[in-house]
């Protein structure tokens, strides 16, 4: 196994592949990724950990019947997707930053748009000082879209069952009256999430981030560094993510 890993980190991704796998999970749903990423956002803490897991694969990915995130064949469809979800830099503290641009999803895009978004989620965890960090989390609200599709409030809880360990949360781009909308969603998502998490929910703007993380750490189009397209970004930290090398399962 690699040596990149503690004998701790590696013992409770384990752990937590035993406890699923026992409790009859198909060892097809237990990529290695996905379990290290899950385990680390939840400090080693092989309950928690198990019940993220859980709810990724029953509430994210089985929801919309997503059998594959890595699949080859959806590689047309996710590149429609990705105007989404931005590349930018590390914060002040050297984690990834996650920038969702957002927007209206149809319901026809739905299971695409959870699908490019799943692996975005898992190339920004690419890196071990991410992993055993945490993340910043920037949400532009810009470019909502005017009228609702009427889908809103169930995607919310799917975003919020994202297992992330976001050490800053920042909603840009809002107006007094977008910013009712806003609490109002995070007033039904507060439901799903932890009090903690919450808390760290602030509205701010690109100046203020980037004055926090410095700017060349923002998205290009916000005048940070030029960086890889996100598709190209993805596809490179996701093939570079440092995998422990667990043992097959039977």
């Amino acid at each position: 196994m690699s040596s990149s890993y503690t004998q701790e980190e590696v013992d409770a991704v384990l752990a937590v592949r035993s406890t699923l796998r026992e409790a009859g999970m198909p060892a097809a749903s237990l990529g290695e990724v996905e379990l290290i990423v899950v385990t680390l956002v939840a400090k080693l803490r092989v309950d928690e950990a198990v019940a993220k897991f859980r709810t990724l694969k029953q509430d994210i990915l089985d929801l919309y019947g997503i059998d594959d995130v890595w699949s080859p064949k959806a590689t047309a469809e996710l590149a429609q997707q990705w105007h989404r979800l931005a590349v930018s830099g590390v914060d002040e503290a050297g984690r990834q930053i996650m920038w969702v641009h957002g927007g209206g999803t149809s319901v026809e895009e739905e299971r695409v748009c959870v699908m490019a978004s799943v692996r975005y989620f898992l190339a920004v965890h690419a890196d071990l000082w991410t992993l055993r960090n945490g993340i910043t989390l920037c949400i532009d609200t810009s470019n909502a879209p005017k009228r609702k599709v009427g889908n809103e409030k169930k995607l919310q809880v799917v975003w919020q069952n994202f297992p992330v360990r976001p050490q800053h949360i920042f909603i840009l781009g809002t107006s007094f009256a977008t910013r009712i909308a806003v609490n109002a969603l995070i007033a039904f998502a507060s439901l799903f999430a932890k009090n903690k998490v919450i808390s760290r929910i602030q509205f701010s703007d690109v100046d203020a981030v980037g004055r926090l993380v410095g700017r060349e750490n923002l998205p290009a189009m916000h005048g940070g560094a030029t960086r890889l397209p996100t598709s190209e970004w993805v596809a490179q930290r996701l093939a570079d993510f440092p995998r422990m090398g667990l043992p097959v399962l039977n």
